[in-house]
């Protein structure tokens, strides 16, 4: 029953189906796999669309913990977060697997980004830097600069705001 619950939920939201019939669906497959990851994509994706954010943050989070070890996954749902305004709760798992995945590019990423926008400037402080000293397109990246200049200037780091301005141009 559960493969095909979860053909249903994938053919439905392929299909552009009504999002209260891929959300009843992701449910009925969830009721018989708790974990199953197309059950809880699904419901998440469903509630984004509805608007229910909350909802949607704890789908989305009991979908990495089915794949905890995966960062692709952890990515994945990070982004999905942040784009359906849960910026918080991508900054948190983003933070919480920096321990896991040391050093992955993407997480590190999603950090950058999460931080930024809900406005922790240390930790988007020493993202930026650890981006800049090891992704050398960021290095090229005028855009970048302006950012990670933006935030040295608003963690207080001023001198360090100065000298990243002078070695940008």
């Amino acid at each position: 029953g559960t493969f095909v619950r979860a053909c249903e939920v994938r053919a439905l939201g392929a299909a552009g189906a009504p999002v209260q019939e891929r959300l009843a669906a992701a449910r009925l497959l969830l009721a018989l796999d708790p974990t199953s990851r197309q059950g809880l994509e699904g419901a998440a994706r469903a509630h984004d669309l509805l608007g229910q954010r909350d909802s949607a943050a704890a789908r989305w989070v009991a979908l990495v913990r089915t794949g905890e070890d995966d960062a692709e996954l952890t990515t994945r749902v990070a982004y999905a977060l942040l784009e359906h305004g849960n910026s918080l709760v991508a900054e948190s798992l983003a933070v919480a697997a920096e321990s896991r995945f040391a050093g992955d590019p993407r997480l590190l990423d999603v950090r950058w980004i999460t931080a930024r926008q809900n406005r922790h400037w240390p930790l988007a402080v020493a993202s930026g830097e650890k981006l800049l000293e090891t992704d050398g397109e960021r290095a090229a990246d005028s855009a970048f600069f302006v950012r990670l200049v933006d935030a040295h200037r608003e963690h207080g780091t001023h001198l360090r705001a100065l000298e990243l301005s002078s070695r940008a141009v």
